[in-house]
């Protein structure tokens, strides 16, 4: 029988059969990249730009804007005429007692000074002369020398130089306290709130010169209506933050207000607001308030609990209101539902959507598309709190 001749079969592992396989995987390989396209790098977010969300107490009450004041108020006048040759302080200036403040001119007080001082002496010296012959005309009065009218005499020449040297003393102690007070000098630590002395000016008595606030003994001052103060007693609690935190940058999380208390209410009517004016103590938050600060807060009449976010989370997409929430480092696209908005911590309640621990994203990237990886640049995402 013919013999028929049929293929070879190869190995798999022949070397041939090595190269072809290897061909078809790097083709393969080649062909899904094609499909997957370029891959895009991940969104990067400060902390700034993440919030943390969770549960808290929200107070509600009337709101009203007030002023950091000190309880005391030094107002510096000159005590006598002259002319200032120096003024060592300036407005703002935060200052410690003793520290001198303005020096006047004081030769005239130096000659006035002088001439007490020389009037002392002599007073001295006559209630001395005085003193020595009342004392010897007694004598001569004990033995018969002399009549007793001469001690009267002597008795009224004594009280006429205790009169004269009381009259000079006083003189002197009036030129020394003037020379004293030609170098003016802060009485307590404070702050020069006005300052309308110049160097080279003239006073006169009474002029005022300085206005001091005691940095130590800070409070705020606010106007109230009428029917607001009816309803609030003193010792009553307010929530108080300085009024430019949360305005000026609504993109950044405000900042929780802090406690304060009302310290007094006036028992009158501000006649040009119509207003009363109450006082409260300075909050115990550790922050640095300064004198003259406006500072923003609410009376703490009711309390609502509820989930809060930064107004700038918040994606008005036409109809839909989404916020760009992040899990497992990526964005989810989440629809909630809005409660009310503090207008002046610029948070709003979320009715649905969100859960206490959820992180969302604030600002500009809040529109970021679903899916989108996310990765944090540095620092940990601030947590959202409203006023508690």
């Amino acid at each position: 029988m013919p013999l028929l001749n049929t293929p070879t079969r190869r190995h798999p592992l022949s070397p041939r059969g090595s190269h072809t396989t290897t061909g078809l995987l790097v083709l393969l390989t080649v062909h899904l990249a094609a499909c997957k396209g370029p891959v895009s790098p991940p969104l990067e977010l400060s902390g700034d730009q993440i919030a943390v969300v969770r549960t808290d107490t929200a107070w509600t009450g009337p709101a009203f804007v007030g002023t950091i004041a000190s309880q005391r108020i030094a107002r510096v006048r000159a005590e006598s005429p002259g002319t200032l040759l120096s003024v060592s302080v300036d407005p703002g200036q935060s200052i410690a007692a003793g520290t001198v403040l303005a020096t006047f001119d004081d030769r005239g007080v130096r000659d006035q000074l002088q001439v007490a001082r020389s009037a002392v002496t002599q007073a001295d010296a006559v209630l001395a002369q005085s003193t020595r012959e009342l004392e010897r005309v007694r004598a001569l009065i004990d033995i018969g020398a002399l009549a007793v009218r001469d001690r009267e005499v002597a008795e009224r020449a004594m009280l006429a130089a205790q009169s004269q040297h009381t009259e000079v003393r006083a003189r002197l102690a009036t030129a020394e306290y003037l020379l004293q007070r030609t170098v003016v000098r802060a009485p307590f630590d404070a702050v020069v709130t006005e300052h309308s002395a110049r160097a080279g000016d003239v006073v006169a008595p009474g002029m005022p010169l300085f206005t001091l606030a005691d940095q130590n003994r800070l409070g705020i001052e606010a106007l109230l209506s009428v029917a607001t103060a009816s309803t609030v007693n003193v010792g009553a609690m307010v929530q108080v933050s300085p009024l430019d935190e949360p305005s000026t940058t609504p993109s950044r999380i405000a900042q929780p207000s802090a406690w304060a208390r009302i310290t007094w209410i006036s028992r009158m009517v501000d006649v040009p607001t119509r207003q009363v004016r109450v006082g409260m103590s300075l909050p115990t938050d550790g922050a640095r308030y300064l004198v003259g600060q406006t500072v923003h807060g609410r009376l703490a009449l009711d309390a609502r609990v509820g989930l809060r976010v930064p107004e700038r989370a918040i994606d008005h997409a036409g109809d839909t209101t989404m916020v760009a929430r992040i899990r497992a480092g990526r964005i989810v696209r989440t629809v909630v539902t809005l409660g009310p908005r503090d207008e002046e911590t610029h948070l709003v309640e979320i009715l649905a959507g969100l859960a206490p621990g959820d992180s969302v994203v604030i600002g500009d990237e809040r529109r970021t598309a679903d899916g989108v990886a996310v990765r944090t640049r540095r620092g940990l995402s601030r947590t959202v709190t409203s006023n508690n």
